[in-house]
C-alpha cells in the first residue's frame, strides 16, 4: 500500500500502484473503489490529472481507503503466479 499514488482528475479520486499495475476509482454513489475501465497507461495519456497526497484522497473519499481491494488484488495476482 505504501507505493499506491493518488490522483485527482476532473473530480475523481485514482489510486495506482506501479509495481502491481493496480489502478481503481473511487466511486461516491457507492462510497468503494473499483477496477477503472482504462489502464493506467491510457489514463496517463488521454486525461489531464494531478497527483494529490494520500491523506487528501482519504479525506476526499469519506475515509474510503483502497487497502482491501488491493490485499484481494494483490492475493489473486499471487495465485495466479503459483
Amino acid at each position: 500500500m505504501e507505493n499506491i499514488k493518488y490522483f485527482e482528475e476532473n473530480g475523481s479520486i485514482l489510486a495506482y500502484d506501479r509495481s502491481t499495475e493496480f489502478f481503481v476509482i473511487y466511486v461516491p454513489a457507492a462510497n468503494e473503489w473499483r477496477d477503472c475501465d482504462c489502464s493506467f497507461m491510457e489514463f496517463r495519456h488521454s486525461y489531464s490529472f494531478k497527483e494529490i497526497n494520500p491523506e487528501d484522497a482519504i479525506s476526499r473519499t469519506n475515509g474510503c481507503s483502497p487497502e482491501r481491494i488491493y490485499k484481494e488484488y494483490v492475493a489473486m495476482l499471487n495465485r495466479n503466479r503459483g
